[in-house]
């Protein structure tokens, strides 16, 4: 997945978790880390914001680039990964 940005913004970043099997689930936990897609330093970390089954965080991203957004989530006994690319113009 891929999001842009035009440089200077501050925006929500949301990702709703989907449960292939249509069974019910409760994310327990979730952390993002926002980092260069190639220096991979860590800008800004922090606890996402679970809202039923969407996992929120707010980013800056500091100049134009690419980027990654790691979200890090906990459903059960499994802990999840999911990626953003954000390209910042």
């Amino acid at each position: 997945m891929q999001i842009v940005f035009d440089q200077g913004e501050t925006r929500h970043v949301k990702l709703k978790i989907k449960n292939i099997k249509n069974e019910p689930f409760q994310i327990t936990s979730a952390e993002f880390s926002f980092s260069g897609k190639y220096d991979r330093e860590v800008l800004q970390s922090g606890q996402a914001s679970i809202v039923g089954h969407v996992l929120d965080v707010v980013i800056t991203p500091p100049a134009a680039g690419y980027y990654i957004l790691k979200y890090t989530y906990i459903i059960g006994d499994e802990t999840l990964v999911d990626i953003v690319e954000v390209v910042v113009t």
